[in-house]
């Protein structure tokens, strides 16, 4: 198979949420040799410093009430240490599927993967921020497309300060336009990268996943979607990063944010999110979540977050 890879030296796929890392996920995941964690986030939220771990009963704690790690299947091995039990995870997924090698999908933190994984590499999936924060408010993450291309542009920066700390061999970058494009050459040369063969398997996904065939309408819906103020908002955050990353602008007047102007976004992102979480949980339970965080009721707070992720994940695709 070429150059391999093992959970000691594993490959992470990274980039900003609602980039289409689930879609490539999916891609990864169903070549023969490879199993892929859909996401990896509780490996490396909980840490702070480089060779401080989490005390692993406080982490195990966390861990009964986050919802990635609930729907992952894994089971915790309380005898191993910290960076032991990230690597027994990846063991994990790979004897669940009886294949070679293994990955996952990161995408907060991920600069902290080689604090536990230092030989690992990356696939860097970048696509259009407009794209990505339309995306975002869509799901009721964001109010509005300010506050969310602050997100993308956060998660590009990150991704920056990493590069910079890697070999050219530890990385290697993938467009969301090129895959949807061109599916095939892109995920060849993801294979090259990752040291196994192409296999036709890969495009295969939607045998047994809610997602479609590549379709090339799913590139630059902002253009088709979005008022031209929404266009404006995203690129007062962006517009830097995008001519960055070869995005052309809109080529719409550029609008000024003001302090007071962005104070009035936040909280209009606040208030929007708030009205998605009524919408979603209820007034009941989206005010009881509040009332348990605010006054630390932990107890409550974890009974009523095992609600809320039930209910949550009926909207996963």
């Amino acid at each position: 198979m070429g150059r391999a890879w093992s959970v000691d030296a594993p490959v992470f796929l990274v980039g900003s949420e609602r980039s289409g890392s689930t879609l490539l996920s999916h891609m990864l995941d169903h070549h023969p040799h490879v199993a892929w964690c859909g996401g990896f986030e509780f490996a490396v939220e909980f840490l702070q410093q480089k060779g401080q771990w989490p005390r692993l009963r406080d982490y195990c704690r966390a861990l009964e009430i986050d919802i990635i790690f609930q729907r992952s299947g894994f089971t915790v091995d309380a005898s191993l240490s910290y960076p032991e039990l990230m690597r027994d995870f990846l063991v994990q997924q790979r004897n669940r599927y009886g294949k070679e090698l293994v990955g996952a999908t990161v995408h907060l933190y991920f600069d902290r993967l080689p604090w536990i994984f230092p030989s690992c590499r990356f696939i860097h999936l970048l696509r259009d921020g407009r794209d990505v924060s339309r995306s975002r408010v869509a799901m009721g993450w964001d109010g509005n497309m300010w506050t969310a291309a602050e997100h993308w542009v956060v998660a590009e920066q990150l991704w920056d300060r990493l590069q910079a700390q890697l070999c050219p061999d530890q990385w290697h970058e993938v467009r969301y336009e090129s895959l949807i494009r061109a599916p095939e050459a892109e995920l060849r040369e993801i294979c090259n990268f990752l040291g196994v063969p192409y296999s036709p398997h890969m495009l295969h996904y939607p045998d047994n996943t809610a997602y479609t065939p590549p379709d090339p309408k799913l590139i630059g819906q902002w253009e088709r979607s979005l008022s031209p103020v929404e266009i404006q908002l995203a690129e007062a955050q962006m517009i830097d990063m995008l001519r960055a990353r070869g995005y052309r602008p809109s080529g719409l007047a550029p609008l000024h944010v003001g302090w007071q102007y962005a104070q009035w976004l936040r909280e209009h992102d606040r208030y929007r999110r708030l009205r998605f979480r009524i919408q979603r949980y209820g007034w009941s339970l989206a005010a009881a979540d509040v009332l348990a965080r605010r006054l630390h009721l932990n107890f409550w707070a974890r009974r009523l977050q095992r609600r809320l992720n039930a209910i949550t994940w009926q909207y996963f695709k």
